[in-house]
């Protein structure tokens, strides 16, 4: 049985396929929701906290549907999404086996409950998840410099790559953690577009490769924010 990944209902569909050759893709979207450029992106309705998924109490009915018919096990968080910043935000945490990275002002208090082993990195930043990808190796990658800042402070292993041509329509750029998805069962990761557009692609390439995962460019476009690729199963 293939494991399921949920994305922007508007991913374009020579990606779509390329991911139906491995995964059943659930289109998510939150049309009217939330701001326009952004009603596709899932990363702002579910939280992925090592094996526990946080979805928020708006989340489309639909979703919902689909995890309940298929067994998925998930937690309600305790206040909705909103239609803007901040509180369009409060799910966007990014987090692995170790930490969890985090605006605590605005994320949704659920969230914190299910992250009481973790180590809580609270940034200025609110959206986490959009802008940071955390490695199981604690490893470190984003696209914001302030994040990279902190998390350098702390003396965390973390890598800035450039966002200057990463697509976000009605943005004039997109942020990189919205590009990637890390299917750690099957070492692959999935990335919405092509690493050769990204400047210093090549490098976020070599350190992918040097930590034995698999990559799945979906295209040799340039590398679209499509809130994350979220693996349920």
């Amino acid at each position: 049985m293939k494991k399921t990944v949920v994305c922007d209902f508007r991913l374009p569909n020579f990606m779509k396929e390329k991911l139906q050759m491995f995964y059943d893709v659930l289109d998510f979207s939150a049309e009217a929701l939330v701001e326009k450029p952004l009603e596709g992106h899932p990363d702002l309705f579910l939280a992925q906290i090592n094996e526990n998924l946080v979805v928020a109490p708006n989340c489309p009915k639909y979703i919902l549907y689909y995890f309940n018919k298929n067994s998925i096990f998930y937690q309600f968080g305790e206040q909705s999404v909103g239609f803007s910043y901040p509180e369009i935000a409060r799910y966007n945490v990014s987090a692995n086996q170790k930490y969890l990275l985090c605006n605590s002002s605005i994320c949704d208090s659920q969230i914190l409950k299910w992250s009481d082993e973790l180590e809580i990195i609270s940034v200025k930043q609110g959206f986490c998840r959009c802008s940071t990808l955390i490695l199981p190796q604690n490893i470190f990658i984003t696209s914001d410099k302030g994040m990279a800042q902190t998390l350098e402070k702390r003396k965390l292993n973390v890598h800035l790559f450039s966002d200057e041509n990463i697509v976000l329509s009605g943005y004039k750029h997109g942020l990189l953690g919205g590009c990637l998805g890390i299917d750690e069962e099957n070492k692959r990761i999935i990335i919405s577009g092509s690493l050769d557009t990204l400047q210093s692609g090549k490098q976020l390439r070599l350190l992918f490769q040097n930590l034995t995962y698999d990559l799945l460019e979906l295209g040799d476009t340039a590398l679209h924010d499509v809130g994350g690729f979220f693996f349920i199963s």
